[in-house]
């Protein structure tokens, strides 16, 4: 009594009878992420190209930038503007402003104009942005006048080596 059976959809039809999870359905995503059952584990917990990242890298580098995001200011419920590839800083980044609390807006830098950047900065009083090296210099302009207080710069270099990453995020 009061198990749901997760196959209702037909993806989940080769699941066999896997259990419905009513605890797990009141987490949020992050609780998802920072309570892994692999926080201090080597195992890989992501892929991108031939690069592998470990939980146990994966949460020191998030918690490291959510205590540098603190310090830099950002406050609960502050938007973060986050202008950046689809790269493992980027999941980590997003990850890391969310859980002080603050607000993260992901635009991906190929399909965003430098105007509707523009726009969504002044509109929304962003004060923090956080962008990848490689594009900063080409929107550059488009923040000045805004109510930016702080450009944190991510670099991309790195990410497409073919080891597992010791450290991959912001510097």
């Amino acid at each position: 009594k009061g198990r749901r059976i997760m196959n209702q959809y037909e993806y989940h039809k080769d699941w066999g009878n896997v259990p419905y999870d009513n605890d797990a359905c009141k987490k949020t995503l992050n609780e998802f992420v920072c309570g892994s059952p692999y926080p201090s584990s080597a195992k890989d917990m992501m892929q991108f190209g031939n690069t592998r990242i470990s939980y146990k890298v994966f949460q020191q580098e998030l918690d490291n930038a959510s205590a540098a995001f603190f310090n830099l200011g950002v406050k609960e419920n502050e938007i973060v503007f986050m202008f950046l590839l689809n790269t493992p800083q980027t999941v980590a980044t997003l990850y890391a402003i969310n859980n002080i609390g603050a607000l993260s807006e992901w635009y991906n830098a190929s399909g965003m104009t430098v105007e509707l950047m523009r726009h969504d900065l002044v509109e929304n009083h962003i004060r923090f942005m956080v962008i990848c090296d490689v594009i900063y210099p080409l929107v550059k302009h488009a923040v000045s006048g805004t109510e930016i207080e702080k450009v944190i710069v991510i670099p991309v270099k790195g990410i497409f080596n073919s080891e597992v990453q010791d450290e991959f995020f912001i510097s």
